[in-house]
Protein backbone atom coordinates (compact mmCIF):
# COMPACT_ATOMS: atom_id res chain seq x y z
CA UNK A 1 0.00 0.00 0.00
CA UNK A 2 2.71 2.55 0.40
CA UNK A 3 3.95 2.27 -3.22
CA UNK A 4 0.36 2.91 -4.35
CA UNK A 5 0.22 5.97 -1.68
CA UNK A 6 3.40 7.42 -3.24
CA UNK A 7 2.40 7.41 -6.60
CA UNK A 8 2.11 10.94 -8.06
CA UNK A 9 -0.74 10.90 -10.23
CA UNK A 10 -3.27 8.70 -8.34
CA UNK A 11 -4.87 12.26 -6.86
CA UNK A 12 -6.13 12.79 -10.28
CA UNK A 13 -8.44 9.72 -10.35
CA UNK A 14 -11.76 9.81 -8.23
CA UNK A 15 -12.79 7.61 -5.98
CA UNK A 16 -15.63 6.95 -8.19
CA UNK A 17 -13.88 6.48 -10.88
CA UNK A 18 -12.12 3.70 -9.73
CA UNK A 19 -15.81 2.76 -8.61
CA UNK A 20 -17.43 2.69 -12.09
CA UNK A 21 -14.57 0.31 -13.67
CA UNK A 22 -16.82 -2.98 -14.50
CA UNK A 23 -13.77 -4.29 -16.48
CA UNK A 24 -10.76 -3.36 -15.05
CA UNK A 25 -7.35 -5.48 -16.38
CA UNK A 26 -4.77 -5.69 -12.77
CA UNK A 27 -1.48 -6.41 -12.78
CA UNK A 28 0.07 -8.62 -10.65
CA UNK A 29 4.00 -10.08 -10.20
CA UNK A 30 4.08 -12.72 -8.19
CA UNK A 31 0.75 -12.49 -6.91
CA UNK A 32 1.36 -9.09 -5.74
CA UNK A 33 -0.25 -6.17 -7.33
CA UNK A 34 1.85 -3.98 -9.77
CA UNK A 35 -0.59 -2.07 -11.70
CA UNK A 36 -4.38 -1.79 -13.28
CA UNK A 37 -5.82 -0.31 -16.50
CA UNK A 38 -9.64 0.63 -16.63
CA UNK A 39 -11.31 -0.64 -19.51
CA UNK A 40 -15.25 0.99 -20.71
CA UNK A 41 -16.60 -0.91 -23.71
CA UNK A 42 -18.74 1.28 -26.52
CA UNK A 43 -20.48 -0.30 -29.39
CA UNK A 44 -17.62 -0.33 -31.98
CA UNK A 45 -14.30 1.02 -29.46
CA UNK A 46 -13.06 0.73 -26.11
CA UNK A 47 -11.23 4.08 -23.80
CA UNK A 48 -8.71 3.09 -21.37
CA UNK A 49 -7.71 4.46 -18.60
CA UNK A 50 -6.91 5.70 -15.69
CA UNK A 51 -3.55 3.62 -16.65
CA UNK A 52 -1.63 3.16 -13.26
CA UNK A 53 2.01 0.79 -12.88
CA UNK A 54 3.33 1.07 -9.81
CA UNK A 55 7.51 3.05 -9.90
CA UNK A 56 9.37 -0.29 -8.97
CA UNK A 57 7.84 -1.87 -12.26
CA UNK A 58 8.76 1.23 -14.72
CA UNK A 59 11.11 -0.08 -17.18
CA UNK A 60 10.17 -3.74 -16.82
CA UNK A 61 7.90 -3.46 -20.23
CA UNK A 62 4.95 -4.80 -18.25
CA UNK A 63 2.67 -1.39 -19.18
CA UNK A 64 3.03 -2.53 -22.64
CA UNK A 65 2.42 -6.05 -22.04
CA UNK A 66 -0.50 -5.09 -19.99
CA UNK A 67 -2.07 -2.82 -23.22
CA UNK A 68 -1.20 -5.31 -25.65
CA UNK A 69 -3.10 -8.12 -23.67
CA UNK A 70 -5.82 -5.59 -23.70
CA UNK A 71 -5.69 -4.42 -27.37
CA UNK A 72 -5.61 -8.26 -28.43
CA UNK A 73 -8.63 -9.02 -25.82
CA UNK A 74 -10.37 -6.49 -27.55
CA UNK A 75 -9.14 -7.13 -31.07
CA UNK A 76 -12.77 -6.01 -32.89
CA UNK A 77 -12.91 -2.59 -32.28
CA UNK A 78 -11.14 0.18 -34.36
CA UNK A 79 -10.45 2.47 -32.03
CA UNK A 80 -8.57 2.70 -28.59
CA UNK A 81 -8.59 6.05 -27.10
CA UNK A 82 -6.08 6.04 -23.66
CA UNK A 83 -6.77 8.55 -21.13
CA UNK A 84 -4.03 8.86 -18.86
CA UNK A 85 -3.49 10.92 -16.01
CA UNK A 86 -1.33 13.90 -16.07
CA UNK A 87 -0.07 16.96 -14.38
CA UNK A 88 0.01 18.89 -17.55
CA UNK A 89 -3.49 20.12 -18.21
CA UNK A 90 -2.43 20.94 -22.03
CA UNK A 91 -2.64 17.01 -23.16
CA UNK A 92 -4.25 15.10 -20.76
CA UNK A 93 -5.76 12.51 -23.63
CA UNK A 94 -3.77 10.34 -25.89
CA UNK A 95 -5.67 8.68 -28.67
CA UNK A 96 -4.72 5.44 -30.65
CA UNK A 97 -6.33 4.82 -33.65
CA UNK A 98 -6.34 1.11 -35.15
CA UNK A 99 -7.22 1.19 -38.63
Amino acid sequence: MQDVRLFPDLVFVSRARWRRLIDPYVLEVDRVFAGVCGVYSFDRWIKLGPLVLLKKYHGCKLGKRLLKTIIDDHSTVSVVTLLAASREASSPEFKLVFV
